[in-house]
């Protein structure tokens, strides 16, 4: 089994100094092509979301929070809370249902590149920051800082470590291997 790792900006080196505009970091780069690579699978088809967007809102969250967040993890709540921005209340401005609650909704995007924003913020600042490691996030039932689960469904942690596992596999047997910032340890 696999340990995914917070990585902070002082252990990678992307530029805190580049333009959010355009992502020129070479660990972005490859953030989007994976991203893109796993999107366009037939189950996406039909999906408005680009590995570019994805990592620009993982960009921002980096250089704002310093929690990398891993583009395994991202996809795989994507793929559960929308199919990747093609099924769901709001799908396509909020892909990841970001105030999206079993009783209704809170809050609402006028474009995707904001619900994806939203969602990697929400997952830096008020997951992410109490926790070393994915797996101690994952295992502590994803909790943030108010002490709220991520999502109602009990098994929703566990399903997204599976799903993670998956799209790691998927990346090693279809792209060359390159590490760009996800450090992988056995337990």
């Amino acid at each position: 089994m696999l340990r995914f790792l917070l990585i902070r900006p002082e252990a990678t080196n992307t530029s805190m100094a580049s333009g959010l505009d355009e992502i020129n970091s070479p660990d972005f780069i490859e953030y989007a092509k994976k991203a893109d690579l796993y999107l366009e699978r037939e189950i996406f088809k039909g999906t408005s979301i680009k590995g570019k967007e994805l990592a620009k809102a993982a960009q921002i969250a980096f250089v704002t929070t310093g929690h990398f967040i891993p583009v395994e993890f991202a996809l795989a709540q994507l793929q559960f809370e929308s199919m990747g921005g093609t099924k769901g209340r709001s799908a396509k401005n909020n892909p990841f249902n970001v105030g999206e609650f079993d009783d209704g909704t809170t809050l609402t995007f006028n474009e995707p590149q904001e619900g994806l924003n939203a969602y990697f913020g929400l997952i830096a600042q008020d997951y992410l920051g109490d926790h070393n490691t994915l797996d101690g996030l994952l295992s502590d039932g994803f909790i943030n800082k108010s002490g709220n689960r991520y999502a109602s469904d009990p098994e929703y942690e566990q399903k997204i470590f599976k799903q993670m596992m998956f799209i790691d596999r998927f990346f090693q047997k279809n792209t060359p291997q390159k590490d760009f910032g996800l450090q992988q340890l056995k337990r």
